[in-house]
This record gives C-alpha cells, sequence and structure tokens, in this order.
C-alpha cells in the first residue's frame, strides 16, 4: 500500500476511535432517537464502503447495527445531549492486512443541534482527558499510549 494510503488508513481508524469514544461519552444525556428514512439514507452514505478500501487488500466485514445506548465511562464528562435528535445512524467495520477500521455516522435533526454537539463535546476540555482514559482501556495493558493531542485539520465544511 502507498504511504498516502496508510496514512489515510489511519487516520481513518483515529477517526474511528475517536467517534466511538465520544459516542460512549454522550451516553449519560442521550439524545431523543427518531430515525427516519432519509437520516438513515445519509447515515449510510457517511460511512467507509469496501468502495472506499481501494482494490489493495483483502477486506472482510461491513455494516454493523450501531449501538444507541452506550454509557459513558468517563467521571465528570457527561455532555448534554437531552435537547438534541438523531434521525440517522450506521456504522460499518473492516478489516484486513493487520488493520482494523471502525466507522460510524450520526445524523442530528438540524445544523444548530450537530453545532451544540460539537461544542459541548469536541471542543469540551475534558475531552482529551476522556479520550486518553478510553483510549488506554480499549488497547489493554498490552499496548503503551504514547500521546492523545488535538492535531490541526483542515476545514472542509461549516
Amino acid at each position: 500500500m502507498p504511504p498516502l494510503a496508510v496514512r489515510s488508513c489511519a487516520l481513518l481508524a483515529a477517526a474511528a476511535l475517536a467517534a466511538l469514544v465520544l459516542a460512549g461519552v454522550a451516553g449519560a444525556d442521550r439524545e431523543k432517537i427518531h430515525l427516519t428514512s432519509a437520516g438513515q439514507e445519509a447515515a449510510r452514505a457517511g460511512v467507509v464502503t469496501r468502495a472506499d478500501l481501494g482494490t489493495a487488500g483483502a477486506w472482510t466485514g461491513g455494516a454493523r447495527k450501531p449501538d444507541l445506548g452506550s454509557t459513558s465511562s468517563c467521571p465528570g464528562f457527561h455532555p448534554k445531549e437531552s435537547d438534541l435528535v438523531l434521525n440517522g445512524a450506521a456504522e460499518t467495520r473492516w478489516r484486513g492486512s493487520g488493520i482494523q477500521i471502525d466507522s460510524e455516522a450520526e445524523i442530528l435533526q438540524s445544523e444548530r443541534m450537530l453545532r451544540l454537539e460539537w461544542q459541548r463535546t469536541v471542543l469540551a476540555p475534558q475531552l482529551l482527558r476522556c479520550l486518553r482514559a478510553s483510549s488506554a482501556k480499549q488497547l489493554g495493558p498490552k499496548v503503551r499510549l504514547v500521546s492523545v493531542e488535538r492535531v490541526p485539520f483542515p476545514k472542509i465544511a461549516r
């Protein structure tokens, strides 16, 4: 696999891990779940598909049922979400050549709700501590977590 593809897979895996952890973080004050066909279609369009992985490698996996009942494992970090409405949710898991890619997408009812959730979770100062603890726990005792920090990411949308 060319270096750019490896970097893309690594970034995608890191983003997927963050999404999984964030899904758990939001558990204490869950949003209302009102799945719609348009929301579900948008969520399925937002997860990694087999076509996204290219022709190299033998990938296995596919769509999974999203876990909408996750609970937080981060003491002191329970962002408010009860004023949000979830209209779509999708998840895929792919395995191949020593890597696993978990991809999740959730669609909120409005752009305003998305902004609120982003402010309450991703921009919250408690997030890095939560990600550090959750990642170390998921990786297990045989893996040493070196760092968890914010990295610049190009702005691709509002």
